[in-house]
């Protein structure tokens, strides 16, 4: 080097040595960072970037990063001053976005060995809303024991990201079904379906309880338990006596009344037994609409058409839709009986004298029934004197079939006397009747 002055010869020289080294090298990894989707007024998760020295040592000048990214307090662990030979350090990064819509920035080191960048990338979304409606549900009296219809709550989620966390739970006598799942998409909406189902009567309250990433909302839910529909039919059977068969009888009313504290739906009316098609309900006899109100009441006519004579025995079932309503059973009787249908052969007997204390002999009747039905509960009666000796007309007689009975007379004075038998049947309005006539002789009367 030589230097120039004021002095002898006017310049001097000046001999310069040394040892040149490598300079420092300086990466920065990964050379792109891209923080994907978070919601606007949020903070994403820091991610590391990676300061690599691979020279000698290197001076920092300046570490700066382009809003809305931002190094977070303490994320910067390579200091502003130096970065020594073959080291390595980590600087944080996070993505702040304060509004929605996608941000692209930098990281820029200004170092020894030049500069340096991370290109940053990040889109902020609306966050996620959890709007919950309607805020409480009153359900309509329920019957004790029973299940109301549901009711909906819906979650809607107007924000551009998920809500996540999503925990439902329910308080009281009610129950929730939910189709919600931990997580409800962004735009979407769901519905959580809730019932009612008391166990005990008079009111009830509960708390429908939702619970997500960013708070927890309730539902208040309350309801009446009320006494369940009860059938009260009167009367509590019905008679039909000395019907003809073949022809429909005068009509006979029920009234079916609901005794319970709500209402029930679909009142129904079936026959059964052995003798339920003889019995019927015309069209227009039932005043019972699609719902008896609780304390209201309606009407149903039966009619009785028997197919022959005799007895005849069905039930009627009152029944309700309505779940837990007990059905109702009404006996139903009839007799069908033909206005004659008996014949006796002879029609009449006389006795010859017969002395006082003693017992003529018998004479026979034979007893037809001339009907093409069978005749229940034949029965033959007479008065003294006369008596039957011996009965062959008992229970039930088939149609056409005949049977005899033996009459005797037994007088306990003198002079003449009379009677009848009587031959009936349940199923016969009108009995047959045989006259009866004879003569005692008292050997006591002067001649």
């Amino acid at each position: 080097m030589i230097v120039y002055a004021n002095i002898y010869g006017g310049q001097i020289s000046v001999d310069l040595n040394g040892t040149g080294t490598a300079g420092g090298t300086v990466t920065l990894t990964p050379a792109s960072i891209d923080f994907g989707q978070i919601a606007a007024n949020t903070v994403s998760t820091p991610e590391s970037i990676t300061v690599q020295n691979s020279g000698a040592l290197v001076s920092i000048g300046k570490l700066t990063v382009s809003a809305p990214f931002m190094i977070p307090l303490n994320g910067n662990a390579c200091g502003l001053s130096s970065l020594a030979a073959g080291s390595d350090c980590a600087i944080q990064v996070e993505f702040a976005p304060t509004t929605t819509g996608s941000f692209a920035g930098l990281l820029t080191l200004t170092d020894g060995a030049g500069t340096q960048i991370v290109e940053l990338t990040g889109t902020a979304l609306a966050p996620p809303t959890g709007i919950v409606s309607p805020n409480s549900l009153a359900f309509a009296s329920t019957p004790q024991g029973q299940t109301s219809a549901a009711q909906p709550v819906t979650i809607t989620n107007i924000g551009g990201m998920p809500l996540t966390g999503i925990n439902i739970s329910v308080s009281g006598p009610f129950e929730e079904t939910p189709n919600c799942n931990t997580q409800l998409a962004a735009g979407a909406v769901c519905t959580i379906n809730v019932v009612f189902l008391p166990a005990q009567l008079g009111s009830a309250t509960g708390t429908l309880t939702i619970t997500d990433a960013l708070r927890t909302q309730t539902v208040s839910l309350s309801g009446t338990g009320v006494a369940p529909p009860v059938f009260n039919v009167t009367p509590l059977s019905l008679t039909f006596l000395n019907q003809q068969p073949g022809v429909a009888s005068a009509p006979q009313t029920l009234t079916i009344t609901n005794a319970g504290s709500s209402p029930m739906a679909n009142i129904g009316f079936a026959l059964t037994g052995a003798g339920a098609a003889q019995y019927s309900i015309p069209a227009g006899a039932n005043t019972c609409g699609a719902v008896l109100a609780n304390g209201a009441n309606c009407t149903a006519q039966v009619v009785f058409t028997p197919s022959g004579a005799g007895s005849v025995a069905a039930t009627l079932v009152v029944s309700s839709s309505t779940p837990g309503v007990a059905a109702a059973s009404v006996p139903l009787n009839g007799a069908g009986q033909l206005s004659n249908g008996l014949t006796t052969n002879p029609t009449l007997l006389t006795f010859p004298v017969v002395a006082v204390g003693q017992t003529s002999a018998a004479q026979s009747v034979t007893i037809t029934n001339s009907t093409s039905d069978a005749l229940a509960s034949v029965s033959v009666v007479t008065a003294a004197p006369f008596s039957v000796s011996q009965n062959g007309c008992t229970g039930s007689l088939a149609a056409g079939a005949n049977c005899t009975v033996s009459v005797v007379f037994a007088p306990t004075l003198g002079g003449a006397a009379s009677g009848s038998l009587t031959v009936s049947s349940s199923a016969v309005a009108t009995p047959a009747t045989v006259t009866l006539s004879g003569t005692g002789f008292d050997s006591r009367w002067p001649s």
